[in-house]
């Protein structure tokens, strides 16, 4: 989301689903094996009204953080204890990946390195350092899969 104070993106919403011995050669048997959803509150917003009764009614579990520090905190405990060999998303290695390494920058998160699975104590810097940043685990950008389908 766009801060319109600052016009700088922040996370306010991280979610995730989790196959576990995935098989090359056959679809998966069911959907998926886990799931979590983390969302913070923005900074000069309110969640709606009864929000918290809505979500226990649909059966949604939802972990709901107070700031983005701890939600990115959250995301990367659970990204640690899953340990998922390949990340897939959309748009990840031109922009979510950026985003996400600039907020756990500013946001001082301590355990930033737990995107990949080599642990550093100083953050890369520059542009396109995305891939140094998840090293050891491979990342499949659904966007670029498309784009190149297109041509």
């Amino acid at each position: 989301l766009l801060n319109t104070r600052t016009r700088i993106n922040e996370i306010l919403c991280i979610g995730s689903l989790v196959h576990n011995d995935v098989s090359l050669d056959k679809p998966p048997s069911t959907p998926f094996q886990t799931d979590f959803c983390v969302i913070r509150r923005p900074n000069d917003r309110h969640f709606p009204m009864k929000f918290q009764e809505h979500m226990e009614k649909k059966n949604i579990r939802l972990e709901v953080n107070s700031s983005e520090r701890g939600l990115l905190a959250f995301f990367l405990a659970k990204l640690a204890k899953v340990d998922p060999d390949i990340l897939i998303g959309h748009n990840l290695s031109s922009q979510w990946l950026d985003t996400l390494q600039h907020r756990l920058h500013v946001c001082k998160v301590p355990s930033w390195s737990r995107i990949g699975r080599l642990r550093r104590q100083n953050m890369p810097k520059g542009r396109g350092v995305t891939q140094s940043l998840c090293c050891g685990r491979l990342i499949l950008d659904v966007k670029t899969s498309a784009k190149e389908l297109i041509r």
